[in-house]
């Protein structure tokens, strides 16, 4: 790449350079620079023929650069406290379950399943939305700015990011907003997370007969605890630290079963 660059005119360099900006802004500046990109990249490229009506990419972009505020509405409009009181409930039947299976494993000796059972106990459910919101508050957002506030709120999210480094772990920041129809396990913090929009029919309704509830969300609770299990997962303990916490003869017995369903 050197090589490349060392070669190639600078009046080039500086037209990629300048293309490749605007290529990355379009969807921010006036609709033929949108219209263009789409016409190139989705229609040429992919053969998409229509491209997203204006109403929906608006609020794309305000819910990739202001995720938390989106997910507060969604929020409120569409989880109330009684649905997140309902889920809670059902989390607990089926971690006895898990640990019911750990203890009737045969082939994962006691003191792997001492440390499996600790991590089980371990386990923090986090349901809906987090505890605690960002505060946007001191980003300035102008009604007839839209690539400046774009431009405002990227700094913002980076003096975020940068400041995390100075304090303490938060405990309470989401990998994933609560709009999004998703549940996954964070093996650090060893945590298993539930979002407000997948405890939504047909996953989960506050209101639904249990039987439905443990058939339908009950799969995603499992399936999510599993994680902490599995050839990632198994590598953190119940404090989140990476840490072999398997003995090497259950570790052995774990990859020679895994190896049936990669050969599969």
């Amino acid at each position: 790449s050197a090589a490349i660059f060392g070669k190639t005119p600078v009046d080039v360099l500086r037209s990629y350079t300048v293309y490749h900006f605007i290529n990355s802004q379009a969807g921010l500046l006036p609709k033929a620079y949108a219209d263009a990109k789409f016409e190139f990249f989705s229609g040429r490229l992919e053969g998409v023929k229509q491209q997203r009506e204006r109403p929906l990419r608006a609020i794309g972009l305000v819910n990739q650069d202001f995720g938390e505020v989106m997910g507060r509405l969604y929020v409120e409009r569409y989880f109330p406290p009684e649905s997140k009181a309902e889920m809670q409930r059902y989390i607990p039947f089926i971690k006895e379950a898990f640990r019911e299976r750990v203890k009737e494993s045969k082939w994962m000796d006691d003191a792997t399943k001492k440390e499996a059972n600790a991590k089980l106990d371990g386990f923090v459910a986090n349901i809906g939305y987090p505890d605690h919101w960002k505060n946007y508050s001191e980003i300035e957002i102008k009604s007839d700015d839209l690539i400046g506030n774009h431009r405002r709120i990227a700094e913002w999210e980076l003096k975020d990011e940068v400041s995390k480094l100075k304090g303490p772990r938060r405990e309470w920041e989401w990998g994933y907003f609560p709009q999004q129809i998703n549940a996954y396990y964070a093996p650090t913090r060893n945590q298993i997370v539930f979002l407000a929009a997948i405890l939504q029919p047909p996953f989960f309704d506050p209101n639904a007969d249990p039987a439905a509830n443990f058939g339908a969300i009950g799969a995603v609770i499992g399936h999510e605890m599993g994680h902490g299990f599995d050839d990632q997962g198994s590598q953190n303990d119940a404090d989140g630290v990476l840490r072999d916490w398997w003995t090497p003869e259950s570790r052995k017995e774990f990859q020679k079963r895994a190896a049936v369903l990669v050969e599969q």
